[in-house]
């Protein structure tokens, strides 16, 4: 994945968000975005999770869940519903009081504590296309009031559904003043959503702290019809919770090599050792000085284990489907978008 290079080599944390319709049904896909981009944290919109599908049923190694499935509060039936990945390594807080699901929006807030510096609290945040804009922006800005007073820096992420494309509606002009109320700024500048007919720029990342962060983006690694969207912190990058083992390396090892060695050393010690334990002790002694020539004992670094049917074809099919998406992009013909659907 290409496109995904710029935030798994950079060296701040990377903030990532995706409305990922059904995170049951691509959570291969999230998995590998989340491994090709070194991603620190996901926010996903839609997740259509419900009782019946366990935390389990969703892990991906290397990362905790938060999850707000969608409830009774929002007066609908399935779909809705956020989620957040975040590495293990984040010392991150779920302010679950701070939840809210109903018609108009579904937020779910979080706490980032990071070392020598003051908290960063992330918002979830996904507005349904038949709520009220207006409420759900005067319920994004009551929590805000609560939560200025620690004077922390926010990263609010997810789908608006309001299309800052048309910076003159109403619902638009809503959203900025409220950016401008807080001394905040929206990043994102480019469309996020395209279809066959239309383009909306819908997901969006505001931020209140620009010299905090360095670089922010639209990616076309999804595998729903909303681009992944993202932004990164100046901060070092948190070391991963990376596991080694003590275990020989046969990266160098040659067969021939070592037969030839043990063919060709003299065993005259061990034959002449007066009882049989010393002549294992001698034996060991000789057979594993030879053995740490050719497979020396180091730390080794395991790899969290990838699915089984995360082939070489499946990642290539991805990248096919992500170019023709960024093809699209470029030139909005007939063919570009079949190419893009097939």
């Amino acid at each position: 994945m290409e496109s995904l290079r710029e935030l798994k080599h950079s060296k701040g944390i990377s903030f990532c968000s995706l409305n990922v319709r059904s995170i049951f049904k691509n959570l291969d896909e999230v998995s590998t975005i989340l491994e090709n981009g070194n991603i620190d944290m996901l926010l996903l919109q839609e997740t259509f999770l419900t009782n019946y599908i366990t935390n389990d049923m969703i892990h991906i190694d290397g990362y905790n869940i938060l999850r707000s499935d969608r409830d009774a509060g929002s007066g609908k039936r399935g779909g809705g519903g956020l989620m957040v990945y975040y590495r293990k390594s984040l010392n991150v807080t779920h302010l679950i009081d701070s939840n809210l699901c109903n018609h108009d929006i579904e937020y779910q807030w979080l706490c980032l504590n990071l070392k020598d510096t003051r908290k960063t609290y992330i918002g979830n945040i996904y507005c349904p296309p038949d709520g009220n804009r207006k409420n759900a922006l005067e319920l994004v800005e009551n929590k805000l009031f609560d939560l200025t007073p620690n004077n922390p820096d926010f990263v609010i992420m997810g789908d608006f559904n309001i299309d800052l494309k048309h910076p003159n509606k109403a619902e638009s002009r809503a959203e900025l003043s409220l950016c401008r109320s807080f001394m905040m700024k929206q990043l994102i500048q480019e469309p996020t959503r395209i279809t066959s007919t239309s383009e909306t720029l819908i997901d969006h990342v505001i931020i209140n702290r620009e010299d905090l962060y360095y670089q922010s983006g639209v990616l076309d690694v999804s595998p729903s019809d909303h681009s992944l969207i993202y932004v990164i912190r100046k901060k070092a990058k948190i070391e991963n919770n990376i596991t080694y083992i003590w275990a020989r390396s046969y990266r160098k090892y040659n067969w021939a090599s070592f037969r030839r060695q043990i063919e060709s050393t003299c065993w005259q010690e061990v034959l002449t050792a007066e009882t049989v334990d010393e002549a294992v002790e001698i034996f060991y002694d000789i057979f594993l000085k030879i053995i740490d020539q050719h497979a020396p004992y180091k730390w080794i670094k395991i790899k969290e284990k990838t699915a089984e049917w995360i082939t070489n074809e499946f990642l290539s099919l991805i990248d096919t489907r992500n170019f023709r998406m960024k093809k699209y992009r470029k030139c909005r013909t007939d063919l570009n978008w079949r190419l893009r659907q097939e």
